[in-house]
């Protein structure tokens, strides 16, 4: 593959991480302007009459497609190849978009995210194989951290979209833009797709792609993964799921998420503006572990993110608590720094590092669906157990000691599947 195609094709590639990312946020900054506040003389397309519990959920209910979606994706590539895969979730992220912005209850926001959620799913399992396999040796870990930048990069565009956006009516353009990307990738792709077919009628687009550095082993279905009884490949396996469930476990999808709402008792009208302050802080960061020396390794990485995330949720709480600004405002900006060096690119990065590429499409469709349940379950427990543990207007931070906790427990786990992965692979040396 030559340079110049082997670079349009990533960047085609890691748009739909992008796009990804934007629908995380599309929703997150023009909350107050979807939740109709009782005010009268508004129309039906002014604003959704839901409560904030029912808004959290809609938000929130695309990790259920997310799973779905991730847990097909090795079935769907084996049926479709990955660029099939990926014109089904162009074609999910489009309909779906297009369903938000013409959304006037509360069931057809939920619908319309699931769909979302199930190309979110494919796009996942798909895309981080899928830039290890055109990246050249060297920069594998450069073109891995990719993925994770650009997921930052869509969040941050919708993010400043919603700060002009977040009025009455006007929050359905940002979802119309997300059907805009989600149509521009279909077109590009399909230009994609036939120069693979002029190269070769293979059926396996990465054959096509890669030529010669394309996998020569037949690939793995989940069901061969689940009963093999290779342990190097095992204890990868259980290093990748760990890595994913760290990822979400930390609790960074609902700070993303709800964000504004969040940091709304602090900031006050500014939370909007310090939400996308943060995001543009975090995003260039996801770039270090491809700057780093290999010499440090994904496993030193991985566990200084997580006790990083540990260490300053347990300042956001204590910033929120009390209502200190400055403490706050760092506190969370580092929070999502840590998360942004280590948990969010390496998650991604460690697949290729530890899973034969073979075996890196049921992996990853087995790991991802655990990131997207683990997603799920922060997700919609965030807000009621934020209400629960905190009493009045006081302890709203109190959360964030849970999600403290929960990352020393990912760094107990990161740990673990590591020590256990050197060990099963001087056992294979040494039989």
């Amino acid at each position: 593959m030559s340079t110049a195609r082997r670079a349009a094709v990533a960047l085609w590639a890691i748009a739909h991480s992008a796009t990804y990312g934007y629908h995380i946020a599309s929703l997150n900054g023009v909350q107050t302007a979807v939740i109709c506040d009782g005010s009268t003389g508004r129309s039906r397309w002014d604003c959704l009459d839901v409560s904030d519990n029912q808004y959290g959920f809609a938000v929130t209910i695309v990790t259920l497609g997310g799973l779905v979606g991730s847990l097909s994706a090795d079935a769907a590539s084996r049926r479709f190849g990955r660029l099939g895969t990926l014109r089904i979730a162009e074609t999910g992220f489009i309909l779906g978009a297009l369903a938000v912005a013409a959304a006037t209850h509360l069931w057809m926001v939920i619908i319309a995210r699931i769909i979302i959620g199930i190309s979110s799913g494919l796009v996942l399992v798909t895309i981080p194989p899928f830039l290890s396999l055109i990246a050249p040796e060297r920069y594998r870990t450069v073109f891995g951290t990719l993925h994770q930048s650009s997921i930052g990069i869509g969040m941050l565009v919708a993010q400043s979209l919603s700060l002009a956006l977040a009025k009455k009516a006007l929050w359905r353009v940002e979802l119309l833009v997300a059907a805009a990307i989600g149509a521009l990738l279909l077109l590009v792709g399909l230009f994609v797709g036939k120069e693979e077919q002029d190269e070769s009628s293979s059926a396996d687009e990465s054959t096509a792609l890669l030529g010669d550095r394309a996998q020569k082993k037949p690939p793995l279905s989940v069901k061969d993964l689940l009963t093999s009884d290779d342990s190097v490949l095992r204890s990868g396996f259980l290093i990748v799921c760990v890595a994913q469930f760290a990822q979400q476990v930390c609790g960074i999808s609902p700070v993303m998420y709800f964000s504004s709402r969040i940091l709304q008792p602090v900031f006050k009208a500014e939370s909007k503006l310090v939400v996308l302050g943060i995001m543009a802080v975090g995003t260039p960061f996801n770039f270090l572990p491809g700057l780093l020396p290999s010499s440090i390794g994904s496993k030193r990485i991985l566990l200084t993110s997580a006790l990083g995330t540990s260490l300053f949720s347990l300042l956001l709480a204590i910033g929120l608590n009390s209502s200190n600004q400055a403490l706050s405002g760092t506190a969370v900006i580092c929070f999502v720094i840590s998360f942004s060096i280590g948990l969010a690119p390496i998650a991604w990065v460690v697949l290729s590092e530890v899973v034969p590429p073979e075996a890196r499409t049921a992996v990853g469709s087995v790991a991802v669906g655990i990131n997207w349940l683990t997603n799920f379950t922060a997700g919609s427990v965030f807000l009621p157990l934020q209400q629960y543990l905190s009493h009045g207007d006081q302890g709203e931070g109190n959360i964030f000691y849970v999600f403290s906790a929960a990352s020393l427990v990912a760094c107990l786990a990161i740990w673990t599947s590591y020590w256990l992965y050197n060990r099963s692979q001087i056992r294979a040396e040494s039989a």
